[in-house]
């Protein structure tokens, strides 16, 4: 489990049945679970070694980053491509937004 990461029950419990056992050794290792990783350790890891995440997707990989690159890509290309998702709001930055858009609604 590496640093910050947010390893839920379900999760120690499956590695714990599948008989993985938790190392601090840096290089043997079979699973690195972890909040980010970085370019370097993704290009160290051997091919039979997993990630749970890939560089560089914080931009979706987070609810609240994902959300601003939706928004930014309505703005630029407009929302007629973007009707299958709905509207997100990042609070309480964006409650302004939101309340408007509930009142407009009928509050749907």
């Amino acid at each position: 489990i590496g640093p910050g990461a947010v390893a839920f029950r379900v999760v120690l419990n499956v590695f714990s049945q599948s008989g993985l056992v938790h190392t601090n050794h840096p290089t043997r290792w079979n699973v690195l679970w972890t909040k980010r990783v970085t370019l370097q350790e993704w290009a160290s890891a051997n091919e039979y070694q997993k990630i749970n995440h890939f560089p560089g997707t914080r931009g979706i990989a987070r609810k609240d980053n994902l959300a601003k690159n939706i928004n930014r890509l309505k703005r630029q290309h407009g929302d007629e491509h973007f009707s299958f998702l709905p509207n997100s709001y990042i609070l309480p930055q964006e409650m302004g937004s939101f309340e408007n858009d509930l009142k407009r609604n009928g509050g749907t």
